[in-house]
C-alpha cells in the first residue's frame, strides 16, 4: 500500500479508511477509489472501450473543464462523476455481513457480496452516487458554455456527496475497531 501512495496510484482521500480496514481483525481491502470525476471519449458513459482524457479524485476546476472541452474527440465526450467504491475481503460470512451493514448505514446502499474465494468473502461497497453529463458530440460542444460554472458546481457537489459518505463509513469502522478492541480487552482480563 505504501508503494501505491508514493507513486500516486492511490488517491489520498481514501488512505485513512484503508488503514482502518486493515486494523479490523476480520477484513482487508483489495481495491478502492474515494470517488472521481472522469472525462471519457466514448459512445456511452459506461463504455470500457472509451479513452479517458481526464481524471481527478477531487473537485474539478473551471479551467480544467474548459481544457477538456477543447480537446479533440472521436465519439462523445462524457463527464462522469462516480462515488466511492471499495472492494474488501472478509474472513467469513458473518464478517462480510457486518461490513455490508456498516456500509449501508453510511449510505453505501448498493453494497453486497460479490464472490467467495480462497481469500475469503469479497464484498463491494458502493454508494450509487453518480452523474453523467454529455459535453460534446464529435467536436461540437453541446453544453451551454455560458453556464459551465453551474454545470461544474453540480458535478463537484455530486463528488463531495460521495466523499461525505466515505467519511461516515470511516467513522463507523473506527467505532467497530474500538468495539472489537474493548471486547478483546474484556476477554483477556477475564481469562
Amino acid at each position: 500500500m505504501k508503494e501505491d501512495i508514493e507513486i500516486g496510484y492511490m488517491d489520498r482521500d481514501i488512505i485513512d479508511l484503508i488503514e482502518k480496514f486493515f486494523r479490523l481483525p476480520y477484513a482487508f481491502t483489495k481495491s478502492s477509489c474515494s470517488g472521481r470525476i472522469v472525462a471519457i471519449d466514448a459512445q456511452y458513459p459506461w463504455s470500457r472501450e472509451g479513452r479517458i482524457i481526464f481524471k481527478v479524485h477531487r473537485p474539478m476546476e473551471i479551467s480544467e473543464l474548459e481544457q477538456v472541452l477543447n480537446r479533440p474527440i472521436t465519439e462523445r465526450l462524457w463527464i462522469n462523476v462516480m462515488g466511492p467504491i471499495i472492494h474488501a475481503v472478509a474472513k467469513d460470512f458473518d464478517a462480510a455481513m457486518k461490513i455490508i451493514k456498516m456500509a449501508r448505514e453510511a449510505g453505501f446502499k448498493h453494497s453486497g457480496i460479490l464472490s467467495v474465494n480462497e481469500e475469503g468473502w469479497v464484498v463491494e461497497l458502493t454508494t450509487g452516487v453518480r452523474a453523467n453529463v454529455l459535453a460534446k458530440v464529435g467536436n461540437e460542444v453541446v453544453l451551454d458554455v455560458s453556464k459551465l460554472d453551474q454545470v461544474l458546481k453540480v458535478l463537484n457537489e455530486v463528488l463531495l456527496e460521495g466523499k461525505k459518505k466515505l467519511q461516515l463509513l470511516e467513522r463507523k469502522i473506527e467505532s467497530e475497531i474500538q468495539e472489537v478492541k474493548g471486547s478483546s480487552e474484556l476477554a483477556s482480563s477475564s481469562a
